[in-house]
């Protein structure tokens, strides 16, 4: 990455679901879309160096898209 730019990358993170969310989730996967709300605090870092900061994003993602396994 070089610094001072906008640069996406693909990361892992962990999710924590409400009750029921599952039950949700299969009742909205037939949807045509479908709003993901992504709310919490982030942790980035480089060696000794690192950045805490509020995540909460919206967008809208197509329904046949979601992968149940």
């Amino acid at each position: 990455m070089k610094s001072k730019r906008e640069t996406d990358l693909s990361a892992p993170f962990t999710a924590q679901l409400e009750d029921g969310a599952m039950l949700k989730l299969l009742k909205h996967a037939t949807k045509s879309e479908i709003n993901v709300r992504l709310k919490g605090k982030v942790k980035a870092g480089v060696f000794i160096f690192s950045k805490k900061f509020d995540v909460n994003e919206t967008t809208t993602i197509d329904g046949s898209n979601l992968r149940l396994r």
